[in-house]
């Protein structure tokens, strides 16, 4: 399974990460996402937007320690 991180305007691809194709859900996805957005820090974005498989406590949470 691919989990991509892009800017939806720019069709611009941050990061992929691929994972086993049982691996499908958000959770599989989070660390990444965790990863990237640490990465980027200030220069991260300002609203994080997913698929409804992402709007969950966990992926919220993820966000949220990284509030700026």
């Amino acid at each position: 399974m691919l989990h991509t991180f892009w800017v939806g305007n720019l069709c611009l691809v941050l990061d992929a990460h691929l994972s086993a194709g049982k691996q499908h859900t958000s959770g599989h996805g989070k660390a990444a996402l965790a990863r990237l957005l640490d990465e980027l820090g200030e220069r991260g974005p300002a609203l994080v937007r997913g698929d409804c498989g992402y709007g969950n406590e966990d992926i919220i949470d993820v966000c949220e320690q990284r509030e700026r």
